[in-house]
């Protein structure tokens, strides 16, 4: 294959990222409709695919797209996102509380939540957790073995709940000192920020809200430390 040749191939691979961007968030039943309509203009909106293969009908040039455009939907890399806990605001940024918030209510099926310092300001948006919980979906809850988080258990004691609370087994001074928060082993919410309202609302504090495969690997984390000894049930 010349270079020649090889050139075109990476022009015409930006046609389809084009493509692909334009109608990222657009359903693949959707996008099948709106390919239908644009046959006519098939011609103006990928000159260089029809140049290259020029054999192509406009019913093959469609289809070949909705393939295209489901293959990218099925093998998409995981998708990251910043996320803060900050004196000012920036608009390509979220706060942490409203993550925290967005992901709580989002949750239908399951939710690990990690913390080593757990206040009594977190035992409002822990109520979210308590109706999820009633509704049916799992909840992990590991904890550090401390005395904030002791407190913090003691208050939510009497409430009716079915959680899996595990609290970590470390030696040598070793502490849970991990901030994680998952739902439905699809999304994830990794930060520095503590359970706390310096973590949530007023310390400087940085994460990542991630979307896709990579967070059943963080839930498989602490299943297998669990499986090893390193955390005790309550």
């Amino acid at each position: 294959m010349d270079n020649v040749l090889l050139s075109k191939f990476y022009l015409l691979l930006n046609e389809i990222e084009a493509e692909l961007k334009s109608y990222e968030m657009t359903d693949m039943e959707l996008y099948s409709s709106i390919i239908e309509g644009r046959k006519n203009s098939m011609s103006k909106d990928f000159p260089l695919l029809l140049t290259l293969f020029p054999s192509l009908s406009k019913e093959e040039l469609g289809n070949l797209l909705v393939l295209i455009k489901l293959l990218n939907t099925k093998y998409r890399q995981d998708k990251v996102d910043i996320v803060g806990t900050l004196p000012i605001t920036v608009p390509s940024i979220r706060k942490t509380v409203g993550v925290v918030r967005q992901l709580l209510n989002e949750a239908k099926s399951h939710i690990l939540i990690t913390g080593y310092a757990i206040t009594e300001y977190f035992t409002d948006i822990f109520d979210l957790v308590l109706a999820k919980n009633s509704n049916g979906v799992q909840v992990d809850l590991y904890v550090d073995d401390n005395q904030r988080v002791t407190q913090f258990l003691n208050q939510i004691k009497n409430k009716d709940h079915q959680l899996n609370i595990y609290t970590y087994q470390g030696k040598d001074f070793s502490a849970l000192h991990a901030k994680v928060l998952t739902i439905d082993y699809q999304k994830a919410f990794v930060s520095s920020a503590n359970l706390s309202y310096n973590g949530i609302v007023n310390n400087l504090e940085l994460g990542t809200l991630i979307t896709g495969k990579k967070v059943t690997a963080l839930t498989q984390i602490f299943e297998e430390l669990n499986t090893q000894g390193y955390f005790r049930k309550l």
